[in-house]
């Protein structure tokens, strides 16, 4: 009963085209019943690894931001420096950069 719309669906494209790929289930076994819970379970597992996956992507903007920050001040630092408008003498710490 399954098979035939199984293979039906494998072999259609998504414009509607059916092509003959000579497709034939080996087995169809039942499986358990799933229940909205499982669903809702399953969704929020995919979320929440959506959203970690989002969180790892966004720190690596923020500190990528954040280090041509340092390098900007250090630059600021150095052109004071050389156009001898400093107060003090600077002091750059080359392993921060």
């Amino acid at each position: 009963m399954y098979e035939k719309a199984i293979a039906d669906y494998v072999q259609t494209d998504r414009y509607g085209i059916f092509n003959d790929l000579k497709f034939k289930a080996l087995s169809i076994e039942k499986t358990a019943d799933i229940t909205i819970a499982d669903t809702l379970k399953l969704l929020q597992t995919e979320f929440e690894k959506l959203l970690d996956e989002q969180i790892v992507s966004q720190q690596r903007t923020l500190d990528y931001f954040n280090s041509l920050l340092k390098y900007n001040e250090v630059n600021d630092a150095w052109d004071k420096e050389e156009n001898k408008q400093a107060r003090s003498r600077y002091i750059i710490d080359a392993s921060t950069i």
